[in-house]
């Protein structure tokens, strides 16, 4: 029995005393006491401060949700006028007129208006160097496009101002086979020339 008294007593002293007063108690008497009630403060500081980022982040992450601003819509003369060729399938923005009023089905479908697709006039270069009339006069009033095939072996150069030479120099743009070309809206004619004969392209106006 008196080999236990220190054990019992020790373990009676645990149980009642303040903290602070176990510290010292554990200081004087070289009695080694709980190691892991000292560490929880500074756990449940930590937990503490995980909780508080945990709060602040999901604060800031609504207050920028909020701060977003709406769709801008594209401002146009007037509705039924869209502000570059729409192409079936594409994306647009809304539209809105210089007044600030939104376009809507009923003043011109969204700012939307129906185009006439129509094939080019010439679809081929026949001798290379020698520039042809892929669209004639009016025939893209609202746009259109041209496409250099993949199988083809040399650039497919473009003009809306004047006539095309085979380098992209100047008012000539030359894109390479594979790629595409947006004829923006023009009452001009589209001159197109390539460096080999026979040279093949597709194309569509839009009036």
């Amino acid at each position: 029995m008196t080999a236990q008294t220190p054990k019992i007593t020790s373990r009676i002293w645990r149980f009642l005393m303040p903290r602070k007063l176990q510290i010292a108690h554990e200081i004087s008497s070289g009695i080694p006491m709980n190691r892991n009630a000292m560490n929880r403060p500074a756990k449940m500081n930590k937990i503490g401060v995980l909780v508080a980022a945990v709060i602040l982040t999901a604060f800031w992450s609504g207050g920028e949700a909020k701060a977003q601003h709406p769709e801008a819509a594209a401002v146009v003369a007037n509705c039924g006028t869209p502000p570059y060729p729409y192409v079936a399938g594409s994306t647009a923005p809304i539209t809105q007129d210089t007044t600030g009023a939104g376009c809507t089905n009923n003043s011109g479908a969204g700012g939307i208006t129906q185009v006439t697709p129509i094939a080019p006039d010439v679809s081929s270069v026949t001798t290379g160097g020698t520039a042809v009339t892929a669209f004639n006069a009016g025939h893209v009033a609202k746009g259109g496009w041209l496409f250099n095939p993949n199988t083809a072996t040399a650039n497919l150069c473009i003009n809306i101002v004047t006539t095309a030479t085979t380098t992209g120099t100047g008012s000539t743009a030359c894109i390479a086979p594979g790629q595409s070309y947006t004829i923006p809206a023009t009452t001009g004619a589209i001159s197109v020339n390539s460096s080999d004969s026979s040279h093949g392209f597709a194309g569509a106006g839009y009036t």
